[in-house]
């Protein structure tokens, strides 16, 4: 099952670090191509056929091309960011900066005089797992100041959903329907959502976020399959973190796909069913990282099952994230940075250097 992302950026001058709004610059705007068949301005990038960039209000979209091997989709991402920057740089003539934000806030003179197109919120309505209802925000976009930058995961789901019809030879649909997404996106925020709360770089602007889009449950049925709208851009901070949600979501998802209920009756999601759903659902809206970090420890013996690192997490959920990982321009770091750099490998070679490195920093601390 391929993986795909479309993750929203916030660009600012590299000097001044004020705010470039890339749908106003015609300059950017002139470097975008019309593609026929969305309708939308972006710009092919590498050679690639299906990866993109895009402008989207005050945001730069960076569109990957899908992959389930996270190598390959961390070159195809790369290459987004390195071309997305290249191609602003280009258009203003001086150096931006992308930063994991994910939210920022438009001064009054914005709202009031900017493009319709940059200012305005959101696009189509998107479905809540827990209500079962379509959700669009109906909101004075000119006086509501605070814009999300999401990071919404694509799964590739509908032809594991399919069945061979040997009278035919076609492939037919089997039973991916509305109720099969619920579930799928109910198993989802018990893992990825809880976890993006629990390591929040910005655990104020990310309640802020939900409060309009980005709220537990959120999703889209796409003509691919499924696209889970939780989480922000903050995994941009560093390739190994969205190694390691690429894989999370990847292994649920296809568990859930090809096991049915054996993903459901493991101990780990009998521990978070326990929980309940209202209570998830607060931990996510209001991004109380307290409570996500008390439910990750008490899932310390199952972590295993998910085949990731739980020491890792520990300490980050001890300390900050950004301990770990510096906040610094996205294309910096996610440059292959040497021989001792593993960044596009695996979520668990990736962290390796930065887990024994602060480690180490802790040591010295103590001998101080």
């Amino acid at each position: 099952m391929r993986v795909g992302f479309d993750i929203e950026v916030p660009l600012f001058d590299a000097k001044t670090r004020k705010l470039i709004l890339p749908y106003e610059d015609a300059g950017i705007s002139r470097l975008m191509t019309d593609i026929p068949e969305d309708n939308v301005k972006r710009r092919r990038i590498s050679g690639d056929e299906k990866a993109f960039v895009h402008t989207d209000g005050v945001m730069l979209e960076l569109n990957p091309q899908p992959f389930s091997c996270r190598v390959h989709s961390y070159w195809t991402l790369l290459d987004c960011i390195q071309g997305g920057k290249q191609l602003v740089e280009k258009a203003l003539k001086r150096s931006v900066v992308m930063l994991p934000i994910p939210v920022i806030k438009l001064p009054k003179r914005i709202l009031e005089s900017a493009d319709e197109n940059t200012v305005q919120l959101g696009c189509r309505a998107e479905y809540n797992a827990y209500t079962g209802e379509e959700y669009r925000p109906e909101i004075n976009y000119r006086s509501y100041p605070y814009r999300g930058a999401g990071g919404h995961i694509h799964f590739e789901i509908a032809k594991i959903f399919q069945q061979y019809d040997r009278r035919t030879g076609t492939y037919i649909a089997k039973k991916f329907d509305l109720p099969t997404a619920i579930k799928i996106v109910k198993h989802l925020d018990k893992i990825l959502g809880l976890l993006s709360v629990a390591i929040a770089i910005y655990p104020r602007l990310e309640a802020v976020r939900r409060e309009l889009y980005g709220r537990a449950g959120s999703f889209r049925i796409q003509p691919h399959g499924l696209e889970y709208r939780v989480l922000s851009n903050f995994y941009m901070l560093h390739p190994t973190l969205k190694s390691l949600f690429h894989h999370l979501g990847r292994y649920i998802v296809n568990e859930l796909a090809h096991t049915g209920n054996n993903v459901s009756e493991s101990l780990i999601f009998q521990k978070l069913n326990e929980i309940g759903e209202d209570k998830i659902i607060q931990i996510i809206n209001n991004c109380d990282t307290v409570q996500a970090k008390k439910i990750f420890r008490l899932l310390k013996p199952e972590w295993p099952s998910l085949s990731a690192n739980y020491s890792v997490l520990d300490l980050m959920m001890k300390h900050k994230v950004t301990r770990l990982f510096p906040l610094v321009d996205i294309q910096k770091a996610w440059t292959y940075g040497g021989e001792n750099d593993h960044s596009e490998f695996g979520w668990e070679d990736g962290v390796n250097p930065f887990y024994r490195k602060a480690k180490y920093d802790t040591y010295l601390r103590k001998r101080a």
